[in-house]
């Protein structure tokens, strides 16, 4: 299976590393349970990104609006 670097995708969806680790550790806590990103299990990764993409679209949409 391709190993992804939920950081990386998370640090190109926000544009700025600060809020990818901030937003990255919340989602990490939050939906998956567990203390950080490196333990969000492969095969929740998909999961990951679609929720990294969806949050960093409505954190644009609410900086534009």
């Amino acid at each position: 299976s391709m190993l992804l670097d939920l950081y990386a995708v998370a640090e190109e969806s926000y544009g700025d590393a600060e809020v990818a680790a901030t937003r990255l550790q919340a989602m990490s806590e939050r939906r998956f349970h567990v203390d950080n990103y490196g333990m969000i299990p492969q095969d929740r990764y998909a999961d990951a990104i679609r929720s990294i993409r969806i949050d960093a679209k409505r954190l644009q949409e609410n900086d534009n609006g």
